[in-house]
């Protein structure tokens, strides 16, 4: 018996019983909205009645649209049906995970602080209940997608070159281009640094520690970017070599969501950025070649073409 069509029709019902909980979450945090400040007329409890309520039937809604894309997909096993599905999961996956942290409790808009303390807005039960059943649905998908793979027969000679050099490459390449410009940061590019002073040997020296500094911070971006492109490159060559078959397609399209997306992030958030670097006081970012995120981006689009490009081709014969 195929049970796959029945877990992915799941995704509906746990909708559901997010936004329930959510709504329960928003009513039992009114007494606990002593002293919190908001940017709201009516005070913080129709501020908070109105953003919980907003949030809550956002998430509800896209919960709701992934529901109805399984609901269609459940019993068709073409391979592009098949490889969208992946996609599909892939983002499922990555979205219940951003339930958890802008759920409506946690991304209530704080102002400040008064008397006394404020301790939380979420009840006890709430984070408990919430990551459990978001737990639930994550695995319940991923269940449902082996079994449907293991329930699909077909094989296509498909071509996997793409996936199999596609994020490898990438992921090289946003390393050497950081290595560069962090290399290249470590010569001043003004004349004073940051202090309006002339560069010293000491202020120098400065912009070397942080290159340093920069480098593990890019050794840390490097590791779930790798940890994603080789396994993606592994079954890319599985591909080239055996043809196409579900329990490569679907696995290859589901892990290149969150390869696409870390590289995305990683782009917005380079070692080099003023995000990563809100605090510095050496003047190391003032010396970054101006190329480096625009090179960066560029690489994101490749990126992006390339794996998709590669998507496509595996799921047609040749």
């Amino acid at each position: 018996m195929d049970l796959s069509p029945t877990l992915m029709r799941a995704a509906g019902p746990y909708a559901i019983i997010v936004l329930a909980l959510n709504l329960a979450a928003v009513a039992q945090s009114r007494d606990n909205l002593d002293g919190v400040q908001v940017d709201h007329p009516a005070g913080p409890i129709v501020a908070l009645e109105e953003f919980g309520l907003q949030r809550s039937l956002t998430i509800a809604a896209i919960q709701l649209a992934f529901a109805i894309y399984l609901l269609w997909a459940a019993r068709r096993r073409s391979p592009g049906v098949m490889a969208l599905t992946g996609l599909v999961t892939g983002l499922y996956e990555i979205g219940l995970l951003c339930l958890h942290w802008f759920n409506p409790i946690a991304a209530f808009p704080i102002q400040g602080f008064a008397s006394p303390p404020f301790v939380g807005l979420d009840p006890p039960w709430y984070y408990p209940a919430l990551s459990l059943v978001l737990l639930a649905a994550a695995v319940t998908q991923l269940v449902a997608l082996v079994l449907a793979i293991r329930s699909s027969d077909w094989r296509l000679v498909g071509r996997g070159s793409l996936l199999l050099l596609g994020p490898l490459l990438a992921v090289t390449a946003y390393a050497v281009l950081n290595l560069v410009a962090i290399q290249l940061a470590t010569e001043p590019r003004t004349p004073t640094d940051i202090f309006g002073l002339p560069w010293t040997e000491s202020s120098r020296d400065s912009l070397i520690r942080r290159a340093e500094e920069t480098t593990v911070l890019l050794g840390r971006w490097l590791l779930p970017l790798t940890l994603i492109a080789l396994p993606l490159s592994w079954l890319g060559w599985r591909m080239l070599r055996r043809g196409v078959t579900s329990a490569m397609m679907v696995p290859t399209c589901m892990l290149s969501v969150p390869y696409l997306a870390f590289l995305g992030l990683f782009t917005w958030l380079q070692p080099l950025s003023n995000e990563m670097n809100y605090d510095d006081q050496t003047g190391y970012i003032d010396q970054s070649p101006a190329w480096h995120p625009i090179a960066l981006v560029v690489l994101l689009v490749i990126a992006i073409a390339a794996q998709a490009t590669g998507l496509a081709r595996t799921s047609k014969s040749t």
